[in-house]
Order: structure tokens, then C-alpha cells, then sequence
């Protein structure tokens, strides 16, 4: 599954540059707070140009949840996958959500 963030430019530079981002984004934004977050210091941190965040992801804002993305994402296929368990073991019968 392709995520919102992950775009169709398949060079590897590309995706270094856009995890690097994310990787700073997300330690910045939980240190200090979105608002407290100049893009200016992500950029400076993740060692690439301002350019670089607006490209790949065109404003802070799609940055923040591009960075939430890819945090809730494994969270969401696993509780996907529980689910479905669930049901698959409960068959017929009004499926239990507690173990």
C-alpha cells in the first residue's frame, strides 16, 4: 500500500530526502510542538534545501500529516488484521472482541 506521502518519483535520492524529512518533522513536531516547528530548522536538521519539503510535500501542513501517516499506518493494517481474525474464528456467530 502506497502511502499519501510516498509519491511516483522512484529515484532513490528522492526517498532518502523525503525520510530524512520525515525523520527530523517527526522528532521536531514532538519536541516542540507544530507550531513552535519552523520548517527552516526541519531543513537545516535533515540536511536538505527548503525546496526539498515543499516538492515532496508542498506545505507544513501535509508535511505534519504526512508524518502522522506514517506512524498510524502499521497501527491501522494490524488492527485491520485482528479484526479480520476475529471474525474468521468466530465463523457464524457474533464475533468476541475481547481475549
Amino acid at each position: 500500500m502506497k502511502l499519501a506521502y510516498e509519491s511516483n518519483v522512484g529515484n532513490a535520492r528522492s526517498t532518502r530526502y523525503k525520510e530524512k524529512i520525515l525523520g527530523r518533522a517527526e522528532r521536531l513536531f514532538a519536541d516542540h510542538g507544530f507550531a513552535a516547528t519552523p520548517l527552516r530548522q526541519i531543513t537545516a536538521e535533515a540536511g536538505v534545501n527548503l525546496a526539498a519539503v515543499n516538492y515532496h510535500f508542498h506545505s507544513k501542513e501535509a508535511l505534519l500529516s504526512a508524518v502522522l501517516e506514517r506512524k498510524v499506518q502499521p497501527v491501522n493494517v494490524r488492527r485491520i488484521e485482528l479484526l479480520d481474525q476475529a471474525l474468521s474464528e468466530a465463523g457464524e456467530s457474533r464475533p468476541s472482541l475481547r481475549r
